[in-house]
């Protein structure tokens, strides 16, 4: 039962019980609530937990800026933390018009949800995200594309598609919220070497993503845009994601990213890409 679960906000000693517990699921369940672990102090939001019946932690979420990533070693625990979540925010007096995001694998965020679904904000979206990764199998692809690390030369472009992206998966845009703190991140990024750019004939440009490093093995596509008059190309946009897995940021690793939508995994199957897990992401606004 769900009354033998407690939550509470979690603190700096509650470190190596969040370690303990992400170390018990799989490293495809816990790659977003990882990294916010991974910042340690630096970490700039705060940390909510359940203890099961055994006084271990059981599920774990990281908040940062309105934004959740969940993740539970099972359901009553999920549920449990969407409860306790619930009656913590209909105690509060006043709440402004925020947008709110939660994420986690499927399973773990629908028994959440299932609990905090009753709080008194406007769903704005629930979806479906895979979780896919390069396999490293030899795919069909266009000969039209190309994928080339970005140079100062492509500042303006990276800056445009990676807002455009930002307003796609955030709904805010970048360029108007924090203008110079966005072209700054877009200039690191390129001076770090792990921003891509995929043209079509070396000329229009399919698609822009930041490599991101996960641990020894991994790294990740982010930020990942492609306009949309070649979403649908799914040979084009396919051996974008091919030869990016290939590209020197990557070095040999497995390449991550999350797949939203028939077009992008249609064009990820072309580049032999599978998938390793489903996420939900649910926006609210309130």
């Amino acid at each position: 039962m769900s009354e033998t679960y407690r939550s509470r906000e979690l603190h700096a000693a509650d470190r190596d019980a969040i370690a303990r517990l992400l170390a018990g699921g799989s490293t495809t369940d816990t790659l977003l609530i990882a990294r916010a672990l991974q910042g340690g102090d630096n970490f700039p939001g705060w940390w909510y937990g359940t203890v099961g019946p055994d006084g271990e932690l059981a599920a774990a979420m990281a908040i940062d800026n309105h934004v959740g990533h969940l993740y539970a070693a099972n359901d009553e625990a999920a549920n449990a933390m969407g409860r306790a979540m619930l009656r913590q925010q209909q105690m509060l007096t006043s709440r402004g018009a925020s947008r709110h995001e939660l994420n986690g694998p499927w399973q773990a965020l629908t028994a959440f949800w299932r609990s905090f679904q009753a709080i008194d904000r406007q769903l704005k979206a629930d979806v479906s995200r895979e979780l896919i990764r390069s396999t490293g199998s030899t795919s069909t692809r266009s000969r039209r594309i190309s994928v080339n690390v970005a140079d100062e030369s492509d500042l303006r472009l990276v800056a445009e598609f990676t807002a455009l992206a930002c307003v796609e998966d955030k709904g805010f845009d970048p360029r108007k919220t924090t203008p110079d703190g966005h072209l700054r991140r877009c200039r690191r990024a390129i001076e770090g070497g792990r921003q891509l750019v995929a043209r079509e004939a070396g000329v229009k440009p399919v698609m822009v993503a930041e490599v991101v490093q996960v641990d020894e093995a991994t790294a990740m596509l982010e930020r990942l845009f492609v306009p949309l008059p070649f979403r649908g190309r799914k040979l084009l946009v396919g051996g974008a994601l091919a030869l990016a897995a290939e590209s020197a940021p990557v070095a040999g690793k497995r390449l991550l990213l999350f797949a939203s939508g028939d077009a992008m995994m249609a064009a990820a199957e072309k580049a032999q890409y599978e998938t390793v897990a489903r996420y939900r992401q649910i926006v609210m606004l309130g």
